[in-house]
């Protein structure tokens, strides 16, 4: 299966966008809606590699400009609420 995947991945390669400094802004904006076939350069491409490729560059956001502000407090509020959903699932097993 691994090998399956990498020939999946390498097949379409040369076609996606590789830096968000060379991707254009059009297209990020796209990424950042869902559609993210808009990483590959021409129409030609799969899903598989789409989902990978913008990992990458989004990692590459992230490694740039980090996350905002308010961003990290939503994570934290999620965090919180996962966190308390878990505990009362918990408690209502016992019961």
């Amino acid at each position: 299966m691994l090998q399956w995947l990498k020939k999946i991945l390498s097949f379409t390669q040369g076609e996606y966008w590789s830096s968000i400094d060379e991707m254009p802004l059009y297209n990020w904006i796209r990424c950042n809606d869902g559609k993210l076939e808009y990483t590959r350069k021409e129409k030609k491409g799969n899903k598989i590699q789409d989902v990978y490729n913008w990992k990458k560059l989004y990692n590459e956001y992230l490694k740039e400009f980090g996350l905002d502000v308010r961003y990290k407090k939503y994570l934290e509020a999620q965090k919180k609420k996962s966190i308390i959903a878990k505990r009362i699932c918990n408690n209502q097993r016992k019961i």
